[in-house]
């Protein structure tokens, strides 16, 4: 399953988001925006406060999204190759996969426990 491992937010109410098989992609929330819980989300200051979590994206008083959703309906910008000694994996071999860095944008102590040793 691929996780989201990084978020920024944009003033254009967007998520740029990495995901764990190297791809950087933007997430359009706009759409999302005064629906339900997401309301809260029109204020920048509050939908600044984004982090990961458990591999997907996450405000204050637990509103989230699937990560399902924000891979399936956001736009491709880049593909980056991962560097060797960031992949849980080890080395990757010529004509292998990417590997998978995990990058968080909070704190450690959020780590899930299965990925604290790629840390």
């Amino acid at each position: 399953m691929i996780r989201v491992t990084q978020a920024i937010p944009q003033p254009d109410f967007s998520l740029r988001l990495t995901f764990s098989n190297g791809e950087q992609r933007r997430f359009d929330v706009q759409p999302y925006l005064g629906k339900g819980v997401f309301a809260k989300l029109k204020d920048i200051n509050f939908f600044s406060r984004v982090r990961v979590v458990g591999g997907t994206v996450e405000w204050p008083d637990q509103i989230d999204l699937c990560p399902d959703t924000l891979y399936e309906k956001s736009e491709l910008l880049q593909v980056t190759e991962q560097p060797a000694h960031l992949t849980p994996q080890g080395p990757r071999k010529p004509g292998s996969a990417l590997g998978q860095v995990l990058v968080f944008a909070n704190d450690s102590d959020s780590i899930p426990t299965d990925m604290a040793d790629y840390s």
